[in-house]
């Protein structure tokens, strides 16, 4: 039986300056930063998102995958003058048009390593994370320098560790990974309307 409660906890820690400015001839300009750090020991219980081991929420606690360090968006709005009567052809053309481009500058997102596989026979495989090992094991494209090997750390409901002889790796245990110890890479977006 695996306990599933509604006792998580999240803290949110922001800092935001805005800059506005409109400028003559139909020009404006908005440019806006975040700082934000953002902490939880369990974001979802019901996606991949769950605790690897329920029991002990406090092992969860880490950066939220929804933790955003650096924000940056700005953003302008250009219109040209409406044509007048008596005005040329181009001038009616171009008239009225307004453009608005929008950049935004983000860090990366935590994420979790999940193996796949119910390492620890509670029927669910969405939450298992691998041990990280000095050498050998399984290692990634994406993430170098680290090596990945089967859940090797085995907690007794009083949460102490135990070993089971003649099995390796042993069943029933969790990974040595913490949650969210990876982060995406930073993401830019132009977006012209």
């Amino acid at each position: 039986m695996d306990a599933q409660r509604s006792d998580a906890s999240s803290w949110y820690h922001a800092l935001t300056v805005n800059v506005q400015k409109t400028f003559s001839k139909g020009f404006e300009l908005l440019s806006s930063y975040t700082w934000s750090h953002s902490i939880d020991d369990g974001t979802d219980l019901q996606s991949t998102l769950e605790p690897q081991d329920s029991r002990f929420p406090f092992l969860e606690r880490s950066n939220s995958v929804n933790d955003q360090r650096h924000r940056w968006v700005t953003s302008a709005v250009f219109q040209s003058a409406q044509a007048k009567s008596g005005d040329g052809a181009w001038k009616h053309f171009l008239g009225g048009f307004t453009l608005a481009p929008i950049i935004d500058v983000s860090s990366g997102r935590p994420f979790n390593i999940i193996t796949g596989t119910d390492t620890r026979l509670d029927l669910g495989a969405s939450q298992a994370r691998p041990s990280v090992v000095s050498t050998g094991g399984t290692t990634s494209d994406f993430i170098s320098g680290v090596h990945f090997g089967p859940a090797d750390v085995c907690l007794a409901n009083d949460g102490s560790t135990f070993t089971v002889p003649l099995v390796s790796p042993p069943a029933g245990c969790d990974g040595s990974l913490a949650a969210t110890a990876f982060l995406a890479r930073a993401s830019f977006r132009w977006i012209c309307g």
